[in-house]
Formats: structure tokens, C-alpha cells, sequence
């Protein structure tokens, strides 16, 4: 019997939020704790903006480089970035596999995702930077995000790996999303996009 492609994914994504470990969660309140969270995170743990405080942006280059592993994926909720007023800064760059990024905010910088694996969902990326969003990796999955760049000649979302899969964004830029040469095979499906769009790559809608 041959399983839905719908339900590959889902069976994908359930397996990774419901495998049983040992996680550790860590609230971080500053960016110094958030650049060591990143460091030493483990598969299965959770990176969390700490609970009961007002959300301070935190600022800097922070990098993602950990894996994490099918059932355990490593997560980062309700972190919020901000730029620092740097031409084409980088806020968050996802080197790592296997991470689940949810509730981000990044404003004034561009979001990288170089890993494989990765999920990211209901995220905002703010502030007109160059790129919103820019996908290195293959197999990811991006759901209900909202990206906004220049609107002069920045680009919303660059795909440049394989198989990513873009689900209920909204797009505000020049470009809204941009498929590079050397992709391959992503899936768009209803992204609400303003001003042009662009594709160089074999879509699956």
C-alpha cells in the first residue's frame, strides 16, 4: 500500500515532536545565555525566551550549529532579534540539522538556514534586510511565517537547496521568492505574496 506524500510528512514531523528523551529546556533572558545555549545544546532540548518577563530583542550574530536527530529534534521558541544596523546583517543562521524554530522575531537582519531538516513556523522576519528568508539546505519546511525585505531590491525568500517545502507565508519585497538555478524540486503552496515573483526551479504546487 502506498502512503500519501501528505502523510509522509506529517508522520515525519509527529515522529520528531513526539519521540521520547531526555530533554533539558533553557530560558535565556540575554544574549550572552542565548550564544551558550546554542553552544551547548543537545538533540532534544529546548531553547526558550524566558517566561514572565518583558521580551528584550537579543542582539548579535547568533549561530545554530548542534544537530539534532530525527526523534530528537532541538527547538527554539519566542526568541526575538534585532538587527544592528548593519548592510545585509544575519540575526540567526541554522547550520545544524534537525532543529524546530517556532515563534521567532527577527528584525533588521536575515534568517539563514543552511542545515537540512529543519521546520520553521509562525515566524516573523521584519525591517527590510536584503533577504527575509534564505534556505541553503534541503528538506525543510517553512509554515505561516511572514517575511518582509527591501522593497527597493531586497528579496522575501531565497531558496537555493533542495526540496523545501514554503506553506501559508506571506511575502513583502522586490522579490518575493526567488528559486536559484541549483534547486531543485520545492513545494510553494498558498503563499500570499505583494509585487513580483520569481521561480528557476522545478515547483511542485
Amino acid at each position: 500500500m502506498k502512503v500519501p506524500q501528505n502523510c509522509l510528512h506529517f508522520m515525519w514531523f509527529l515522529h520528531i515532536i513526539t519521540a521520547e528523551t531526555t530533554a533539558i529546556i533553557r530560558n535565556v533572558i540575554t544574549s550572552a545565555q542565548f550564544q551558550e545555549a546554542l553552544k551547548s545544546v543537545q538533540p532534544g532540548d529546548y531553547i526558550n525566551a524566558q517566561p514572565g518577563d518583558v521580551a528584550v530583542p537579543f542582539r548579535g550574530r547568533f549561530v545554530a550549529a548542534s544537530n539534532g536527530t530525527l526523534g530528537s529534534s532541538i527547538t527554539i521558541t519566542g526568541i526575538s532579534i534585532e538587527g544592528q544596523g548593519e548592510t545585509e546583517d544575519v540575526g540567526l543562521i541554522i547550520k545544524g540539522d534537525y532543529w524546530i524554530i517556532q515563534g521567532i522575531k527577527i528584525h533588521a537582519a536575515e534568517l539563514i538556514i543552511k542545515g537540512n531538516n529543519n521546520y520553521l513556523n509562525a515566524s516573523q522576519v521584519s525591517g527590510r534586510p536584503k533577504f527575509g528568508l534564505f534556505l541553503f539546505g534541503n528538506r525543510n519546511r517553512v509554515e505561516n511565517c511572514v517575511f518582509t525585505a527591501d522593497k527597493s531590491n531586497g528579496t522575501g525568500v531565497m531558496v537555493s537547496g533542495n526540496e523545501n517545502s514554503l506553506e501559508g507565508i506571506k511575502v513583502s519585497a522586490k522579490t518575493a521568492i526567488y528559486f536559484g538555478e541549483d534547486s531543485c524540486c520545492g513545494r510553494i503552496n498558498e503563499a500570499l505574496v505583494s509585487t513580483e515573483m520569481l521561480f528557476l526551479a522545478e515547483v511542485i504546487t
